[in-house]
């Protein structure tokens, strides 16, 4: 998987850094602030546990389209896109599909031309789409058997960006934030902790953006369209991560019932922690954006610089754990009970 690995971690670098340059015209600046994205948990975690997962950038790239491009002029990019990642995940590609589908229905403008255009890219995309799944195993098994179980279990819980300890291997990705206790559903594949440097750092652009002398400044980001309808896309990716039952560290806050059919149909995607990926991503862009527009270019650079240092400080722990497990293992493994060798 080294070339993989190192596909994940160039185009990670690649898109975050095109994302932050589009908004800020500053290299020095989106150089840095790609350097979240490159050592964020929940990219480094799934290195080698599951390298499908790694490939996070498909999700950045679909910001990269979301955020900076015009939905009618990008199409065949967002086709490209959403077929890619039908061939690395299926999580991905339902993510992405999500986003371009909220994108074009909230810039549809609602005449009878639009109407039947929008009808005819629908079966642009659906129709490569629906092949390339097939193409590749997606309907070798009855619809009947792909339902499942696991939804609300494998899902996140309301705490999970601050729980920086993964109980599947017992390793903390902080060595100044506790543990949280949670479900061991909510532990797993609900891991989304943000790290203590991009948790100062959201929280310092939340104090920016409430602050009225700003107001001027941040102009240009509240009165992005774009920003608004990301922002609705992203609440309701939150909802499904949450699943029905949204929990507050060890307790159940509310549980919604739902028909056995229901259950079984949204258990296809159970892993739904998964969904909150592009938001944790989403979240940080806006809060490197609203830091550059609020301050000048010199202080913005310092303050960055300085929540990437307690990220990278914070997170260490976890990132050499994660390194140590890609290198090779040196010493020979030998079965050394007697029935394989009556076997073989």
């Amino acid at each position: 998987f080294s070339f993989w690995f190192f596909i994940c971690f160039y185009f990670q670098l690649f898109f975050s850094f095109k994302i932050l340059k589009k908004f800020t015209n500053s290299t020095p600046y989106s150089l840095i602030g790609s350097f979240f994205f490159l050592f964020a948990p929940i990219f480094i975690y799934r290195l080698q546990w599951h390298a499908a997962l790694a490939a996070q950038w498909v999700l950045l790239f679909a910001l990269y389209l979301a955020l900076t491009q015009k939905i009618d002029k990008a199409k065949w990019s967002w086709l490209f896109l959403i077929i890619l990642s039908s061939l690395i995940n299926a999580y991905y590609m339902v993510i992405i599909s999500i986003v371009y589908s909220t994108l074009r229905i909230f810039n549809l403008s609602f005449d009878k031309e639009n109407f039947f255009k929008l009808i005819k890219d629908f079966f642009i995309f659906i129709i490569p789409l629906l092949l390339t799944l097939y193409i590749i195993g997606y309907f070798n098994m009855r619809p009947a058997d792909a339902l499942g179980l696991g939804f609300g279990v494998h899902k996140m819980n309301l705490l999970s960006m601050f729980d920086s300890v993964n109980h599947i291997y017992h390793i903390s990705w902080s060595w100044f934030l506790p543990d949280i206790k949670l479900s061991q559903g909510d532990e797993i594949e609900g891991f989304n902790y943000l790290g203590l440097g991009q948790i100062m750092m959201v929280l310092f652009a939340l104090v920016l953006f409430l602050n009225k002398n700003y107001k001027t400044n941040l102009f240009s980001i509240k009165n992005n369209k774009k920003i608004k309808i990301f922002l609705i896309i992203s609440i309701f990716l939150i909802f499904w991560a949450l699943s029905n039952k949204i929990a507050f560290g060890p307790y159940t806050l509310v549980e919604i019932p739902l028909n056995k059919y229901v259950y079984g149909a949204l258990s296809i995607f159970k892993g739904t922690g998964r969904m909150f990926y592009i938001v944790n991503y989403f979240l940080l862009i806006l809060s490197i954006l609203i830091i550059f527009k609020c301050l000048n270019k010199k202080k913005s650079l310092l303050i960055i610089a300085s929540f990437l240092i307690i990220q990278i400080a914070d997170t260490s722990a976890g990132i050499k754990y994660r390194i140590n497990i890609l290198e090779p293992i040196s010493t020979e493994i030998r079965l050394k009970d007697q029935i394989w060798d009556d076997l073989f």
